[in-house]
């Protein structure tokens, strides 16, 4: 494991925090709110906080952002069987802390209980956080507005006064005031409508004790289905309520995400043994919301695209992440929502672990799907690809305020830490996991916990000292590299001589990092050709160590460390090893299992790209798979061609067109075997399968395929919808852009498409599209539809970015632009998004990661630092506003640094081997 210092390795002290003073503790509010979607969107309301008093106080601070406060606070305070009330002689606000302070004459005694009542006025503002518009069109096409909630991680505070701390959990009653005709939601069921004054005033039941951030409203024009679960454990469960709200014509794409919601919620109690607490499990659709989805208690929110399904127009991918996206969210009602954590220190502890169960779930559901081989390609491989870089970060990482926190949603919390899951989960066994998640679940039940009280559980249930097991891979940056110096065969045996160090996508670890890099406990499971399915469990815990396994020389011979890669590290073997390994996949590939070879082929490319190896390693490795039918050995294989493609956007033209050709050799062949018509019998894999052989073959200019998927386009816009299937609607769209000849015209077409979608899906799909358009005037008039928010939502303006960055036919002209319109729209993206969760980095990642020049990465960091401006003021400001997402910048920087790194060391040798066999 890596040392690192105390800003790297450990979490924020409790009095290193920003937060309120201890001198209350909130226990429960009354909020009532008059909510109003209409102009200028501004609404009343009034909150009762019942406290308890810790000290001798003449002042109460609680967290309030953007909200004005009317009148004097009413404060009671009933001491020593004596009741006293006094309003505030004044408040200030604390801008540090976002709260306002109350102040009052007469001192509040330590030991009291008390209530304090606040008015104020809220807005419904456009950010996507607090207490927010949306804005959605009716049947007729008139624009009219919703108003919803997003307060994770810090904007409670936005719709009314509050602690708005994790830890400091209370109940809450919820009282809306709304106008009849729309439907007002909250967490809990409702108790009691009536009208008065010409308002409809609905009351909630009370909550459970719970966190802030997990409060919701929601009050729209919205129609709904509903079924109930019917969980048959624990023996204390009962019916749920399950409802999907959208807006008005579109409940019925709910239908799939409330059959998944059924099922989950009853498979969740049963795993957990903990009956849902709620009596009901509302899902809502909103038109504009920053996130994918939010588990708010009993209103779990999400963006159109997250929940809502047509078997008409959306695409067997989308029907799979509509699944995980509600598997993932009901995870947390119990993990997150039931047992919270403490601090956003351990925010990995909510969403590392409501990916791994949520993958869990979806996977017993649909098991054709092959979620957790997937899983090595999306989750492992996410998480990897942040942490090989120095500017990652800890598992555990330390806040120090909570305005820091939406730069941890990221690839670490959610998924390297669910990686971590999955590979202690292998270790220990699904049975002691299991058991061990449940005794977590009910010690800590209605409270907060830190990662060491999961561990503490884990170990109960195991007898393992887990704590100790997942120091280096939870407190410390990174993970391991480990190489095969040697290996021996003497008899009926193999000894491999090991050693370990940090991986790094650079491949430059210092000496002085070297040496600072104390061993991780890992686990190395071990498979050779005599046992491929059943692993020989090893750890290697030191620096260096020797591994003795059975072994035999034979034609197919090979031994595999990491068996299923359920271990967080990359392995270097000997090329002599790497070569064996490249007969068997050319001849008899079923030696390895799916998940063995989609490692290898991965290891070896990330080996490449760090320079360890040379590429042209893994570009003769993967010359061997054709005859490779798993869908995710391939679809690897073809995310990494791509990834080599975008380093080499300013290379020559043959070089380019060199690995196009490796691309197109493996791909092209196999369109005959699919073809471009589905069939709703065949396996879910075929059709995947499928769109990956045609987006393969087509992005590699294979003619056939790229003249059928423009034919096909051709008929789709004509009115012929059986043209594409929604599997290959993205891809007939992009690839039209990008061959056509009358870029107008055609681009008219797709943005006709997208204006009369009345899918979520499809209208993704056409966005994606977007940034294939082959001429750059036309590249910046796609660039600039992103500032008319009449038609792209600002929620969606980043795929419009990434689509530029990631797919013009044009990079060494779209890039640059790209960062220039960053710096140049900087204030208003900042103004428009730095409250988001995530959507500003982003942005600024698509104008950054795919470069590949030290000089452009010097530019941004001396950017960042304010280097171009006029005054000190204007710098400071630069410095203020960057901070909101210097993570991925300096991500984003370090990216480029690899990328022009991998180039100098490793472009020669691929530039030859290019040369050699396609010359």
């Amino acid at each position: 494991m890596c040392t690192a210092n105390s800003t790297n390795s450990a979490t924020a002290a409790p009095g290193d925090r920003n937060v309120l003073p201890k001198t209350i503790t909130p226990t429960h509010y009354d909020v009532v709110l008059t909510p109003n979607p209409l102009p200028p969107f501004k609404y009343n309301g009034t909150v009762t906080i019942h406290l308890n008093v810790n000290d001798d106080i003449t002042k109460i601070s609680t967290n309030a952002l953007e909200l004005e406060i009317v009148g004097n606070a009413k404060l009671t305070v009933v001491h020593a069987k004596s009741e006293s009330t006094q309003e505030s002689t004044g408040h200030s606000y604390d801008e540090s802390l976002q709260a306002v302070v109350f102040e009052f004459a007469n001192v509040i005694p330590a030991g009291s209980t008390a209530t304090l009542l606040i008015n104020f006025i809220g807005e419904h503002n456009d950010k996507m956080s607090g207490f927010y518009r949306s804005a959605y069109k009716d049947s007729n096409g008139n624009e009219k507005f919703m108003v919803v909630t997003q307060f994770e991680s810090s904007d409670a505070r936005r719709a009314f006064p509050c602690a708005d701390e994790p830890a400091l959990k209370a109940t809450f009653d919820i009282t809306l005031k709304v106008d009849p005709a729309l439907t007002a939601l909250s967490n809990m069921n409702l108790v009691e409508e009536t009208i008065v004054d010409g308002l409809k005033v609905v009351k909630y039941a009370r909550t459970p004790i719970m966190s802030t951030y997990l409060v919701a409203f929601a009050v729209a024009e919205y129609e709904y289905i509903e079924d109930t679960a019917h969980p048959k454990q624990p023996a204390d469960a009962k019916p749920i309520a399950v409802r999907v709200y959208t807006p008005p014509g579109k409940k019925e794409e709910g239908r799939f995400a409330l059959e998944v919601s059924c099922r989950v919620l009853e498979y969740f109690s049963e795993y957990f043994d903990i009956a849902y607490p709620l009596p009901k499990c509302d899902h809502v659709a909103i038109p504009d919301f920053s996130a994918g989805a939010m588990e708010n208690w009993g209103l779990i929110t999400y963006r159109e695209h997250a929940l809502l399904y047509s078997e008409a127009s959306s695409s067997a991918d989308h029907k799979q992440r509509v699944a995980y996206v509600v598997s993932h969210e009901l995870a947390h009602q119990w993990f997150g929502n039931l047992v919270t954590m403490e601090w956003w220190s351990d925010l990995w502890l909510n969403e590392g672990f409501a990916t791994f169960v949520g993958i869990l779930a979806a996977d017993t559901l649909f098991p054709e799907w092959n979620l957790w081989t997937k899983f090595i390609t999306t989750e492992l491989a996410g998480g990897m690809r942040l942490d090989s870089m120095r500017s990652s970060h800890p598992i555990e990482v330390p806040v120090a305020d909570a305005v820091e926190v939406n730069q941890i949603f990221d690839a670490i919390s959610y998924l390297k830490g669910a990686s971590v899951i999955r590979m202690l989960c292998a270790t220990l066994s699904q049975e002691h996991f299991m058991n061990g998640v449940r005794i977590y679940l009910k010690r800590h039940k209605y409270a907060n916990a830190s990662t060491i009280d999961l561990w503490t559980a884990l170990g109960e249930s195991s007898g393992v000292n887990v704590a100790k097991l997942l120091y280096g891979w939870t407190k410390l940056v990174g993970f391991p590299l480990v190489t095969v110096e040697k290996e021996v065969i003497e008899d009926d045996k193999i000894t491999l001589h090991l050693s370990q160090t940090r991986f790094l996508v650079t491949g430059d670890l210092t000496a002085e990092e070297e040496a600072n890099t104390e061993a991780w406990f890992i686990p190395l499971r071990i498979v050779t050709h005599l046992n491929p399915n059943t692993p020989t469990d090893h750890v290697l815990s030191t620096k260096t160590g020797t591994i003795t396994v059975p072994y035999s020389r034979s034609e197919f011979e090979y031994y595999k460390l990491n068996f299923n890669a359920t271990g967080i590290y990359r392995v270097k073997m000997t090329e002599y090893a790497i070569e064996r390994f490249g007969k068997i996949l050319r001849d008899k590939n079923e030696l390895l299992a799916i998940e063995d070879r989609v490692n290898l082929v991965q290891d070896t490319f990330h080996l490449a790209r760090a320079g360890y190896v040379s590429m042209t390693l893994w570009l003769s490795l993967i010359n061997n798979l054709g005859s490779e039918k798993s869908f995710i050995v391939l679809d690897d294989t073809n995310t990494n061609l791509s990834d080599i493609l975008t380093m080499l956007y300013r290379s020559s033209p043959a070089v380019k067109t060199a690995i196009q050709t490796v691309r197109r050799n493996i791909f092209a062949p196999k369109v005959s075997t699919f073809g471009f018509e589905f069939s709703e019998s065949e396996p879910y894999e075929t059709k995947q399968l499928r769109t990956l052989v045609l987006a393969a073959a087509g992005r590699s200019e294979d003619p056939s395929t790229v003249a059928e998927l423009q034919a096909r386009f051709e008929r789709f816009v004509s009115g012929d919808a059986s043209a594409l299937n929604p599997d290959l609607r993205g891809l007939a769209m992009s690839t039209a852009l990008k061959h056509c000849t009358d870029p107008g015209a055609t681009l008219a077409k797709v943005l006709d498409v997208y204006k009369s979608a009345t899918s979520a899906d499809l209208k993704i799909a056409c966005l994606s599209s977007l940034g294939f358009i082959n001429t750059f005037d036309h590249a910046k008039r796609v660039l600039a539809l992103t500032s008319d928010s009449t038609l792209v939502k600002p929620q969606d303006a980043y795929i419009i970015w990434n689509s530029l960055s990631g797919g013009s036919p044009l990079p060494e002209l779209v890039r640059p632009y790209l960062w220039d319109q960053f710096k140049a729209q900087f204030n208003d993206l900042h103004a428009a998004f730095a409250g988001s969760m995530g959507l500003f980095g982003h942005i600024c990642g698509a104008g950054v990661r795919t470069r590949a020049e030290d000089e452009f990465a010097d530019e941004v960091a001396g950017w960042m630092a304010g280097k171009d401006c006029d005054s000190e003021g204007e710098r400071e400001d630069r410095i203020k506003k960057v901070n909101v997402i210097k993570r991925p910048m300096d991500q984003g920087v370090e990216r480029v640094r690899s990328n022009a790194l991998y180039l100098k060391r490793d472009l020669g040798n691929v530039e030859k081997w290019c040369t050699e066999r396609f010359s």
